[in-house]
């Protein structure tokens, strides 16, 4: 939930700036160039002339563009990459020309919207399920971001979408869901409907929230990079792996070396390692402890299981490939948001008008399949669990 409303809740400056419109087509041009070059193949589903002729069309357009539109149209041509990895990222100032809806969103069962946050005086709407967004469902939204958000698979575009967009009613405007001036309609499974009112940044930021969650989850530690816990089945020990990085003071060989001693003077017969937070890094941090786990398993009988999800992603994906096809782990959860062949090992850049940051990929890692990585075990989220806080992939292997 942290991770999903940290850029929305940031405390800013609402001072926003409209670009000349020259400036405004030298950073779209700036944009193209530096993508179109630089990215390890950024014609893999669009024609170089078809890419040029669209940002053409945009450049014509860009002067009579507010602020949100014309961030999404620099978006719109990031997304041609169709790579998760090469994006342009939002801004203050940005953010402070959105309006916003007074509600967030989350999904369960591989189904549709469900309201998990809201302003404290909508606290009726907690657990609604949502069917439609004036009259477009789920899917039909999917459809249409992939025109502007970059993704290369719909578990990742609809993770991004919750975190950000589906917030903003500038984000529906853009994909011809709503129009200026028309109101944002929710119909429920009930068949019941219900018209927000949109808030400004500075409304949304500071106004009293009402949540669904109830208890968090115990077996999640946000505070580390990575970490070690017993569980409620004393043969099972639990490693949360968050960031594919090292932690400052604390290497992670020194940790995965601790962790090998734990198990091995405890005898844990049921190794855990959860890769479902894990947005990615440096894939090469994780090594010290899947060599220790392999030299465990030579010597002793150990069944292995990795917790994998939709924001499992880049690097975290490369390693929960690895422990599988070295170690034989078993993969337990949903499909992941990082594709398991995708383009990474990013390089970034700054336009020199608007200040925004966009980032691109140099290279592509082929593990032989397109698609997300997919469970062994899979195991759905479930709301009810999801308000009292239990882990639903820990629960299915029996560990709780």
């Amino acid at each position: 939930m942290s991770r999903r409303i940290l850029v929305l809740f940031c405390l800013a400056l609402l001072a926003s700036s409209i670009l000349p419109a020259s400036a405004r087509q030298d950073d779209l041009r700036q944009l193209y160039s530096t993508l179109a070059s630089g990215h390890a193949d950024f014609n893999n589903t669009v024609t170089a002339g078809e890419a040029d002729d669209y940002v053409s069309q945009l450049s014509d357009k860009v002067d009579s563009m507010n602020d949100a539109q014309y961030w999404y149209a620099l978006s719109s041509v990031a997304a041609l990459a169709h790579d998760s990895h090469t994006s342009l990222q939002l801004s203050v100032s940005t953010l402070a020309s959105f309006s916003f809806l007074p509600v967030i969103f989350d999904s369960f069962d591989g189904a549709e919207l469900t309201i998990v946050a809201c302003d404290s005086q909508l606290s009726w709407l907690l657990g609604k399920k949502v069917v439609s967004v004036n009259g477009f469902s789920l899917d039909q939204i999917l459809e249409r971001a992939r025109t502007v958000i970059p993704s290369d698979n719909d578990v990742h575009l609809l993770s991004v979408l919750k975190d950000n967009h589906l917030v903003f009613r500038d984000f529906y405007e853009e994909l011809g869901i709503v129009k200026e001036g028309e109101d944002i309609e929710l119909e429920f499974d009930d068949g019941c409907f219900f018209r927000l009112e949109c808030q400004s940044l500075a409304q949304y930021s500071t106004s009293p929230k009402a949540y669904l969650m109830q208890k968090a989850v115990p077996t999640v530690n946000p505070s580390a990079y990575y970490s070690a816990m017993a569980l409620a089945d004393e043969n099972a020990l639990l490693i949360n792996y968050h960031v594919c990085a090292e932690m400052e003071g604390y290497p992670f060989g020194q940790f995965a070396g601790q962790v090998l001693d734990l198990i091995r003077d405890r005898g844990y017969g049921k190794i855990i390692v959860d890769l479902r937070y894990n947005s990615g890094g440096d894939s090469s941090v994780i090594g010290p402890l899947i060599d220790g786990l392999g030299t465990l398993m030579e010597e002793e009988k150990l069944e292995l299981y990795v917790l994998i999800g939709e924001d499992t992603f880049s690097s975290a994906v490369l390693n929960a490939i690895e422990l599988r096809d070295r170690l034989g782990a078993v993969l337990v959860g949903r499909p992941t948001g990082g594709s398991a062949s995708h383009y990474g090992e990013l390089a970034s850049g700054t336009l020199e008008n608007s200040g925004l940051v966009f980032t691109w990929s140099t290279k592509y890692f082929d593990n032989g399949y397109s698609g997300p990585l997919m469970p062994d075990i899979p195991v759905e989220r479930n709301v009810d669990a999801y308000i009292n806080g239990v882990d639903s992939d820990l629960a299915a292997l029996g560990v709780l």
